[in-house]
């Protein structure tokens, strides 16, 4: 759904909204008034994006980080072993 948001200080209702405010939307003739006027623009409300979608990982196996790698043993070749 989209909002109605002030872009200056309005006083309506007995209740002054600031510049980036949330306005009511119940008074179908003060919004249009507030449109007209450039008091108010309306924005798409950034919260009611759909989730977005979630790529699977290989069967679900657990990424290893650096710690939880195994230790390789470290292999040394001997003098005879290189020969």
């Amino acid at each position: 759904m989209e909002k109605l948001i002030a872009k200056s200080s309005i006083l309506f209702e007995s209740h002054i909204y600031a510049p980036g405010d949330e306005l009511p939307r119940h008074d179908a003739a003060m919004e249009k008034a507030w449109l007209d006027a450039g008091t108010a623009i309306v924005k798409p409300d950034e919260t009611a994006k759909a989730p977005e979608k979630v790529e699977p990982t290989d069967s679900g196996a657990k990424a290893e980080t650096e710690e939880e790698k195994p230790k390789k043993a470290k292999t040394t070749k001997t003098k005879a072993a290189k020969e």
